[in-house]
């Protein structure tokens, strides 16, 4: 069974912002609540 390299790029990729979109999320509300403390 022959693997489509683009594909399981294209998988990896969804995962990769799956798992970093929430953290790049709670870091921007982090960030955005230290601008606002100071």
């Amino acid at each position: 069974m022959r693997r489509n390299p683009h594909n399981l790029l294209v998988i990896k990729s969804s995962i990769k912002q799956k798992i970093w979109h929430p953290v790049y999320q709670s870091m921007s509300g982090f960030l955005l609540s230290l601008k606002i403390f100071k």
